[in-house]
């Protein structure tokens, strides 16, 4: 099993709490689910913005902070 490092727990938790946040607000705002965005682009929305705000933070490429095996 390969290692998971700090940033991943983190990106990982941050993930949980934006769709912990969406779907909550999907489910209970009729305002957010007329908004015509689909819950998946916001999800992945948070997520580009969490890349792009720790690749400012930690000055680096975002796509070097996060990789695929």
């Amino acid at each position: 099993m390969p290692h998971i490092s700090t940033f991943q727990i983190i990106f990982l938790a941050y993930n949980l709490a934006v769709g912990l946040v969406v779907g909550t607000s999907a489910a209970r705002s009729a305002v957010f689910a007329n908004l015509g965005i689909p819950t998946l682009l916001w999800l992945v929305a948070g997520m580009f913005a969490f890349e792009m705000l720790a690749g400012l933070a930690m000055k680096a490429h975002p796509s070097t902070l996060l990789t695929m095996p």
